[in-house]
C-alpha cells in the first residue's frame, strides 16, 4: 500500500464543500492523502463540485464511489439517517471509513457496523476527534488528571445553533441550494448536531456514562428558510444531566435556539477549583484553584492558568481543521496497522447516550447507560 492513501468523499453538502475538500487540497496535506473522488446522490451535484476543485473523479451513488480501486478510505459526509447504509457499501468494498458525525441513528446500527468492519479487517474512525487535537482539551484533561481542581463534582455545556439563518445557505450563496430541514426531521435534532461535540469531549474526560435523565421538546415549531416553511418534527430543545462514578453529574443544554457566544461552553468544577472552557473564558480556558483567604463562601478562588487562544474550527486550515485532522489520524492508523483513537465503540456509547435522552424525556425516568469504550484513566 502506498504511504498516500487516496480518499472518496460521500456527500457534497455543506460540510463538504466549506470545510473537508478545500483542507484536503492542502499542500501539507496532499503530501499524506489525496483527494480523488466525490460523490453524491443529486443529479450533477458531484460533477460540479469535482469540477470546481479539479478532483479527477465523480459518481452518482456511494456504490460506485466504494468501487473505486484508486480509493483506500471513504470519508461519509451524508445525513445521518444515511450513514449506516453508505458506511456498509465501503466496507463490503473493503474500505477503512470515515463517518462524520453523529455514527449512526442508534445502538443497534452502530454495533452492525463495527461488526461488518471487523469481519472485514477495516478501520473505522468516527467523528469528531477535535478534542484529540485540541491543545486547550489536552490540557484540561491532564489538570484533572492530576488533581489541580480536587475530585470532580459537576460540569455543565451548552451549544446550538439555527441552521436555516446561516449565510451559507442564503441567495447568492454557494450553497444556497442546501436545505437545512433536514435537521428538524426525525434522525436530525440538536444532540445529534452539536451535543455530539460536548458528549465526546466529556466522557474522552471522564470516561463512560452511567445513566442519564432528560427534559426535551419542540419550543419552535415552524421555521422559515428561504421562501420555504419548515415543519419542526424533531425536538429542538433538549436539556440533560449524566450522571458519571462517585456522584459526578454533568449539565448538558443543547438546542436550535439562538445563543449567546460569551457564555462558556463548557465548566466542570471538582471540590478545589473549576475550569471555565471558551466563552467569557480570557483565552481558551482559565483554571481556577482554592486559595488561602477566605470569604463567606469558602476560600477565594485563584486564577492559576489561562490556556492559550486557539484557532477556530472554522478557521482552521489543512491539518488544524479538526475533520481532515481525523482523516489523517485514520490514514496514519491504516499505514501503521493500529486502531483509531476516534473509536466506533466511543461513539456507540454517544449514541447510546442520546437515545437514553429521548427516551428519558418521554417516559420522565432516568435511563441506565450499558455500553463502554476503551477509556484511557
Amino acid at each position: 500500500m502506498s504511504d498516500i492513501l487516496g480518499v472518496g468523499i460521500v456527500g457534497c453538502g455543506v460540510v463538504t464543500v466549506f470545510d473537508i475538500i478545500p483542507n484536503l487540497l492542502d499542500t501539507e496535506v496532499e503530501q499524506r492523502i489525496r483527494l480523488v473522488a466525490v460523490a453524491d446522490n443529486l443529479p450533477n451535484r458531484a460533477e460540479e463540485i469535482a469540477d470546481k476543485f479539479n478532483i479527477p473523479k465523480h459518481y452518482d451513488s456511494a456504490e460506485d464511489l466504494c468501487q473505486d480501486k484508486d480509493v483506500d478510505i471513504v470519508v461519509i459526509a451524508t445525513p445521518v439517517p444515511s450513514h449506516l447504509p453508505n458506511a456498509l457499501s465501503a466496507i463490503r468494498s473493503g474500505k477503512h471509513i470515515y463517518i462524520q458525525k453523529t455514527m449512526t441513528l442508534a445502538v443497534e446500527e452502530a454495533n452492525t457496523i463495527i461488526d461488518a468492519a471487523r469481519k472485514a479487517g477495516v478501520k473505522v474512525a468516527a467523528a469528531p476527534g477535535n478534542h484529540l487535537r485540541s491543545r486547550a482539551m489536552q490540557e484540561i484533561r491532564d489538570h484533572i488528571r492530576e488533581g489541580k481542581i480536587g475530585k470532580i463534582c459537576w460540569g455543565r455545556a451548552q451549544r446550538g445553533a439555527r441552521h436555516e439563518d446561516d449565510i451559507r445557505r442564503q441567495p447568492g450563496s454557494e450553497l444556497e441550494h442546501a436545505d437545512p430541514s433536514w435537521y428538524y426531521k426525525p434522525g436530525g435534532g440538536p444532540l445529534r448536531d452539536a451535543a455530539v461535540y460536548d458528549l465526546h469531549a466529556i466522557t474522552w474526560i471522564l470516561g463512560p456514562a452511567r445513566r442519564v435523565v432528560a427534559m426535551s421538546g419542540v419550543s419552535i415549531p415552524i421555521r422559515f428558510w428561504q421562501s420555504k416553511e419548515i415543519k419542526v418534527e424533531m425536538d429542538d430543545n433538549t436539556h440533560f444531566i449524566l450522571e458519571f462514578d462517585n456522584s459526578c453529574f454533568f449539565v448538558i443544554s443543547s438546542h436550535f435556539i439562538r445563543g449567546c457566544s460569551k457564555v462558556p461552553s463548557m465548566e466542570i468544577y471538582g471540590d478545589d477549583g473549576a475550569i471555565i472552557y471558551g466563552g467569557c473564558a480570557t483565552g481558551s480556558y482559565e483554571l481556577w484553584v482554592k486559595g488561602s483567604g477566605r470569604n463567606r463562601l469558602g476560600f477565594e478562588e485563584v486564577l492559576a492558568h489561562v490556556g492559550a487562544p486557539e484557532i477556530s474550527g472554522a478557521e482552521a486550515k489543512g491539518t488544524n481543521h479538526y475533520i481532515v485532522g481525523d482523516i489523517l489520524h485514520l490514514a496514519d492508523c491504516v499505514i501503521k496497522d493500529k486502531a483509531p483513537e476516534i473509536s466506533a465503540e466511543h461513539a456507540r456509547h454517544v449514541i447510546e447516550i442520546i437515545q437514553g435522552v429521548y427516551d428519558s424525556a418521554r417516559s420522565g425516568k432516568a435511563v441506565e447507560l450499558k455500553t463502554s469504550f476503551n477509556y484511557q484513566h
